[in-house]
């Protein structure tokens, strides 16, 4: 099935979906890109013909949740079957930075249950959906620090010259420093000021 002149709202979800291919492996990619992405055309296409534009939302929402999971696993499976690509020293490393905003949060969590409880409880507040959002929003960026950083340092390993090494290396860095700026930072924050944001909104409503 295809669509002939689609709607940009149709362009849009493909070149979106295309750029969030990158979170599988890049064997993954190169093997099943190609049809993931005709496939999610088609879904696409299907979609909008018959419920419009929420119709095309949900199957986007779908194709995200569905590619979540299965880049999780194809990333645990490489972990597991070819260790080559990282170090254990070089996992811990990056688990333990990308992991610090969970790590943080779960300390705040034994030391103040109420602290952080206020991000995940229900307590009949109107502003509690914003606490969902914002502890769904540090999993996500966690993750997307872990994919990074774990693609920083693959990139170490893929052979070339002694110079095109160096730069390599420099990337890494560059992927690492970038993904505590971007991802582990804005987590950081939401973990620190989330229960604090949340009770202010509440007082608001």
């Amino acid at each position: 099935m295809s669509c002939t002149s689609p709607p940009n709202v149709l362009s849009i979800a493909e070149r979106l979906y295309r750029i969030m291919l990158f979170v599988y492996p890049a064997t993954h990619r190169c093997e099943y890109g190609p049809l993931m992405i005709q496939a999610f055309r088609d879904l696409c296409c299907d979609s909008y013909r018959r419920e419009g534009v929420l119709g095309l939302v949900g199957t986007c929402i779908h194709a995200l949740t569905d590619m979540a999971v299965t880049a999780t696993i194809e990333h645990l499976y490489i972990l597991n079957e070819g260790g080559q690509l990282m170090t254990k020293k070089q996992h811990l490393i990056t688990i333990l930075s990308a992991g610090f905003p969970l790590g943080l949060w779960l300390s705040l969590l034994l030391l103040n249950p109420a602290f952080a409880s206020r991000m995940v409880i229900y307590n009949h507040s109107p502003a509690q959906p914003v606490g969902w959002m914002m502890t769904s929003a540090i999993f996500i960026l966690v993750g997307i620090a872990y994919v990074a950083q774990r693609k920083g340092y693959v990139l170490t390993h893929q052979s070339g010259s002694s110079s095109w090494a160096l730069s390599r290396t420099t990337l890494r860095s560059m992927i690492f420093v970038g993904s505590i700026v971007l991802f582990i930072l804005p987590a950081t924050f939401l973990v620190l000021f989330g229960p604090a944001i949340v009770m202010v909104l509440d007082a608001g409503f």
